[in-house]
């Protein structure tokens, strides 16, 4: 999973803007588990929208990126 942690680039307010908040775990893209990779966040830069799985402590939530 990947653990958000607030920044001030244009990926992050895009991510605040989708509901992600600090701390949040990025456990699926589009459908697919991911791991902690920078590239991840360049795949998700690349997209114009991408559908995440996300838990929130004990929540698992749906954001549309």
């Amino acid at each position: 999973s990947l653990l958000l942690y607030p920044r001030s680039d244009v990926r992050i307010s895009r991510a605040a803007r989708a509901g992600l908040k600090s701390g949040d775990r990025i456990e699926k893209i589009q459908g697919e588990a991911v791991a902690w990779d920078k590239s991840v966040v360049e795949q998700l830069a690349a997209r114009e929208t991408a559908a995440l799985q996300v838990r929130r402590a004990d929540t698992i939530l749906a954001l549309t990126l």
